[in-house]
């Protein structure tokens, strides 16, 4: 079972969307339509609603304040008992501020996307300089994860970034199946429909071509991690946080 993060400006509906899976299978009677999903924001129930076809419920939740909420969802299986559970986080914040889209491997860790679906989180180490330079940043700016992880990898990603230091913010994970192709297209996608209630979403930081393209297919200022070689025209090339630091910090 899987939630995603909610990024959404304070007082307007947030739509928390919890979708079962194949793992959820066979705790389900291999029937993933029409299971009941329980919503609890802080602790407090928020509704309940069925899931469709394709194992997804969605519930409404509106947040009144600027910080973040949690989130817990749970499946019942057929005679009532919990089935499957997962949680997500709800981040209400202020459009006043900037927002930085953040990749994570080869840009906040020193995986691939493969090490990170492999290798434990003891053993992938976070680029230096990076954890320290995005508490810095978030002083200023706003951060949103845009990441072509698997959205199985969300809860591993989410201990990792705390473990390692980074401060909090909302992950967005590409779907199972997608090649490298079409990563490029998921981001620049996702961070176009970001950008629809998030216009102040200025700034993109990566390693790849690819995220370069994305970010400034939708008018972001592209900064790419990279010690050598070259970069798509219209973007900066930085070989070390510090760098970064210097350019968004002064």
């Amino acid at each position: 079972m899987e939630c995603d993060d909610v990024l959404v400006p304070v007082g307007q509906d947030a739509n928390i969307t919890a979708r079962l899976g194949l793992t959820d299978l066979f705790r389900l009677g291999f029937k993933l339509k029409g299971r009941v999903v329980r919503f609890r924001v802080d602790g407090g129930d928020i509704g309940e609603a069925r899931s469709a076809w394709d194992g997804c419920a969605t519930v409404t939740f509106t947040p009144a304040l600027e910080r973040e909420y949690r989130v817990v969802a749970t499946c019942l299986d057929v005679d009532g008992r919990q089935a499957a559970a997962v949680e997500a986080t709800i981040f209400s914040r202020s459009t006043q501020r900037e927002a930085i889209i953040v990749d994570i491997d080869r840009t906040l860790s020193e995986s691939s996307v493969l090490d990170s679906t492999f290798k434990r989180n003891k053993r992938i180490s976070p680029l230096n300089d990076a954890a320290d330079v995005t508490r810095d940043l978030v002083q200023k700016y706003d951060l949103i994860i845009v990441t072509g992880r698997k959205r199985y990898l969300r809860r591993k990603t989410r201990r990792w970034l705390a473990d390692n230091g980074f401060p909090p913010a909302p992950i967005y994970c590409s779907s199972f199946l997608r090649g490298p192709l079409r990563h490029e297209r998921f981001k620049t996608k996702l961070i176009g429909e970001l950008k629809h209630a998030w216009e102040n979403i200025t700034i993109g930081i990566g390693d790849r071509d690819s995220d370069a393209r994305a970010y400034l297919a939708n008018g972001l200022r592209a900064i790419i991690l990279r010690e050598k070689g070259c970069c798509p025209r219209g973007a900066t090339m930085v070989s070390h946080w510090k760098g970064i630091r210097k350019i968004l910090l002064g």
